[in-house]
C-alpha cells in the first residue's frame, strides 16, 4: 500500500467512525450479528490473500427498519466495505454483501456471501478451481506444442485446423504468435504456387498454372488476400485465354476466317476486355464482309481504304489551293477516278474538259499511279474491286479595293472592319485584294492586305493650294480645319482691307477741301495697316503649315517603313477558305 493509499484508507475510515460514534450500540443481537459477520470476513479475507486492517467502524444507525453494520478490509490502497442487515437474531448472510470502493467510490461488487457460508468448503472449492486451472494450462501448453510440431513437418493445414479447433478465440500473446506462423506459411505456400504458376504459363502449359493459380487462391483464403486474388484471377484469365488466342490467330493466318471470329467470340464471352480479341472481331467482320461479294460487286474506294483516300485528297486540297492562290483567275472543270480490280491492278484515270492549270493533269496522273498514296484495297490477303470517283470544278477570280481609314475610325468595308481596328497602325489607305472562289454550288472567299499608304511629307502640296488642307492630309482628318480658317479669315482681311484702303485713296486724291483730304487720308492709311498685318498673318500661316506638314509627314513614313515593308514582301491574310473536293 502506497502512501497515497493509506492516507485515503485512514481519511475513510475515520469519517465512519466520527459518524458510527453518534448512534449508540446497545443490542446485544447486533453486536452479535457484527462479530459473525467480523469473524466470517476474516476467514473470507484469509482465504482470498487479503488481510483484515479494521475490524469495527461501528453502528451507522437504522434504515428502513434494518440495522446496518461495516467493516473495512484493506488491501492495495482500496477498501472494501461489507454491510449486513439486521433482520433477526440470526445474520441472514446470503443478504451480505462486500462492495469494493476506491478512494471513496463505488466500483463494482467484489463478493457476495453465500447463505452459511462455510469457509473449509470455500477452501475446497477454490483448490478445485486452481486444479481445473492448472489442467487446462497444461491442455493449452500441449496443444500449442503439437501446433509448432505440425508447423516443423510442414504440414500448415493440419495446423491451422488444430489452432481453430483450440484457440480461435485466445486472445493470449503465445497462442497469437501460433496464429502469426501460420499466416505467414500460408502467404509462402502461395507464393510459391503462383511462381510455379508462372513458370508453367511462360512453358505454355495452360491446364498446370490454371491449377497451380487456383491452388495459391485457395491457400489466400486463409489470409484474405484482395491483391492476390485480383492477381491470380488476371492470371487464370490469360491461361484460359492464350491457348484459344493462339488457336485463333492460327486459323486466320491459314485464311479459315470463320473459324477464328468463332474462336474469338469464345474467347469475347470469357474475356470483354481483351482488347486484341475485339480488333480481331470487328476485323474478320469486315473481311468476311467484303469477300462474300469480292466476285460479283466493286466498293467504294474512300470506305474499303478511307485512311489512304483521306490523305490522298488531302494532298489534293492543299496542293490546288496553293496553286490557285498564285493565280489571279482561272478555271477547272473535269473529275479523277479512283479505280482497283480483284486482281490488284491501278485502273485510276484523270479526265479534264477545261484547265487553265498548267501540267495539272500530268501532276494528277503522277499522284494517282503512286504506290505510297493509292494503294489497292485488300482484305484477309485477296484484293477486292474499288473505285471512287471525284469531281473537280472550280471557278476563280481575284479583284482589289481600296480602303481609307481617317482619325474619326470610319471604315468603308465592313468585311475589314475587325482586322483594321487590330492592326499596329490604325491611320491610312489599305490595300485589299479579294478572292472569289466557286466550288459546285459553294462559295469561298480568300482576302489578303497587299499594300499599305499613309500620308507622307508630300502631302505639303495640298498646303501650297490652302494652309491647313495638307495638315488635315497627314493626321487624317484630326488636325487642320482651325489653321484653314485662319488662313480664310486672314485673307478675306487682307483683301477687304486692302479694297477699302485703295477706295479711301482715291477719294483722298480727288478730295478738295482739307478737311477732306485729312479724312480719306486717315482711313487709307488704317486699312492699308490692317491689310498688311492680315497679310503677314497669312504669310505666317502659310510658311508654318508648309513646314509642319512636312514634317509630320516624314514622321508618318518613319513610323509606318516596318508596316509598310512586311505588307511588300508577304501580303498579310485576313481571312481565308480553303476549297474542299470530296468524292461523289
Amino acid at each position: 500500500m502506497n502512501f497515497r493509499s493509506f492516507v485515503v484508507l485512514i481519511c475513510i475510515s475515520l469519517s465512519y467512525l466520527t459518524f458510527a460514534q453518534k448512534v449508540a450500540i446497545q443490542s446485544t443481537k447486533s453486536q452479535v450479528s457484527y462479530d459473525n459477520a467480523l469473524d466470517l470476513a476474516k476467514s473470507r479475507a484469509e482465504i482470498i490473500g487479503y488481510e483484515v486492517t479494521h475490524t469495527k467502524i461501528g453502528n451507522l444507525g437504522k434504515t428502513d427498519k434494518r440495522l446496518y453494520w461495516f467493516m473495512a478490509v484493506g488491501y492495495n490502497g482500496g477498501v472494501c466495505v461489507m454491510s449486513i442487515p439486521e433482520t433477526s437474531l440470526k445474520v441472514d448472510y446470503s443478504k451480505c454483501v462486500v462492495n469494493l470502493y476506491e478512494v471513496g467510490a463505488l466500483a463494482e461488487s467484489f463478493w457476495a456471501i453465500p447463505e452459511y457460508f462455510n469457509a473449509e468448503e470455500y477452501r475446497k472449492q477454490m483448490a478445485e478451481q486452481e486444479r481445473v486451472a492448472e489442467e487446462q494450462r497444461k491442455i493449452k501448453e500441449k496443444n500449442l506444442s503439437i501446433i509448432d510440431n505440425l508447423l516443423e513437418e510442414k504440414n500448415i493445414d493440419s495446423a491451422d485446423v488444430m489452432f481453430n479447433k483450440f484457440f480461435l478465440e485466445n486472445q493470449q500473446s503465445d497462442v497469437l504468435e501460433r496464429k502469426s506462423t501460420i499466416l505467414s506459411a500460408f502467404k509462402t505456400m502461395a507464393s510459391d504456387k503462383e511462381k510455379r504458376g508462372d513458370d508453367a504459363l511462360s512453358k505454355d502449359n495452360f491446364d498446370e498454372a490454371i491449377k497451380l493459380y487456383q491452388e495459391s487462391m485457395d491457400i489466400g483464403i486463409h489470409f484474405s488476400d484482395e491483391t492476390l486474388n485480383n492477381r491470380l484471377d488476371k492470371k487464370i484469365l490469360s491461361a484460359k485465354v492464350n491457348p484459344l488466342v493462339t488457336a485463333a490467330d492460327l486459323a486466320f493466318n491459314t485464311k479459315e476466317f470463320s473459324k477464328s471470329l468463332k474462336i474469338y467470340e469464345k474467347i469475347y464471352l470469357i474475356d470483354k476486355t481483351n482488347l486484341h480479341t475485339s480488333k480481331m472481331i470487328t476485323e474478320l467482320k469486315d473481311i468476311l464482309f467484303y469477300l462474300k461479294s469480292r466476285d460479283s460487286k466493286i466498293f467504294p474506294y474512300n470506305e474499303t481504304n478511307n485512311k489512304d483516300y483521306d490523305a490522298f485528297i488531302k494532298d489534293i486540297n492543299n496542293d490546288l489551293n496553293n496553286r490557285i492562290d498564285l493565280l489571279d483567275k482561272g478555271e477547272l472543270d473535269g473529275y479523277f477516278s479512283i479505280k482497283y480490280d480483284t486482281l490488284g491492278e491501278n485502273k485510276s484515270i484523270v479526265k479534264l474538259l477545261k484547265n487553265t492549270i498548267v501540267d495539272y493533269d500530268s501532276y494528277l496522273s503522277s499522284m494517282l499511279n503512286n504506290p505510297s498514296l493509292i494503294k489497292p484495297p485488300v482484305r484477309g490477303g485477296f484484293y477486292i474491286a474499288a473505285e471512287c470517283k471525284t469531281a473537280l470544278n472550280v471557278t476563280w477570280y481575284s479583284y482589289q479595293t481600296k480602303v481609307k481609314v481617317n482619325h474619326d475610325g470610319v471604315y468603308d468595308s465592313p468585311k475589314v472592319e475587325y482586322f483594321l481596328r487590330n492592326q499596329p497602325i490604325k491611320l491610312g489607305k489599305y490595300e485589299f485584294e479579294f478572292k472569289k472562289k466557286n466550288v459546285g454550288n459553294k462559295n469561298y472567299e480568300d482576302v489578303y492586305l497587299v499594300n499599305y499608304k499613309c500620308a507622307g511629307p508630300a502631302s505639303f502640296l495640298y498646303s501650297t493650294v490652302m494652309p491647313g488642307l495638307g495638315k488635315y492630309k497627314v493626321t487624317y482628318g484630326e488636325k487642320g480645319k482651325g489653321t484653314m480658317i485662319w488662313f480664310l479669315t486672314s485673307a478675306a482681311t487682307y483683301f477687304g482691307a486692302k479694297y477699302i484702303s485703295n477706295n479711301q485713296y482715291t477719294k483722298y486724291r480727288n478730295a478738295t477741301s482739307q478737311e477732306e483730304i485729312d479724312l480719306y487720308y486717315k482711313k487709307a492709311n488704317r486699312n492699308n495697316q490692317i491689310s498688311l498685318t492680315a497679310a503677314g498673318i497669312s504669310a505666317t500661316l502659310y510658311v508654318y503649315d508648309l513646314a509642319w506638314v512636312f514634317k509630320r509627314g516624314l514622321k508618318n513614313k518613319s513610323d509606318s517603313k516596318g508596316y509598310r515593308e512586311s505588307i511588300k514582301n508577304q501580303p498579310i491574310k485576313v481571312r481565308s477558305q480553303p476549297i474542299i473536293f470530296k468524292t461523289q
